[in-house]
């Protein structure tokens, strides 16, 4: 059997330090960034925000339906 991963998807309403750490303390394996919900110019300051609000993992999702490898 797999062991099962928690990926939380940040967007506008839960990027923030106080949501991330809640988040994190309650298991999230993984951040997910929607880059429908970043410009690509920030997307590296959003990236080191995470960064500094928590170790875990963040993984890009690439926006609208393309195909994902």
């Amino acid at each position: 059997m797999k062991d099962k991963k928690i990926i939380v998807t940040l967007g506008p309403s839960s990027m923030n330090k106080n949501t991330v750490n809640k988040m994190d303390r309650l298991g999230v394996d993984y951040f997910r960034i929607n880059l429908s919900h970043v410009y690509i110019n920030e997307l590296e300051e959003t990236i080191n925000k995470i960064k500094q609000w928590t170790d875990k993992p963040v993984c890009l999702d690439s926006e609208g339906a393309q195909l994902r490898t």
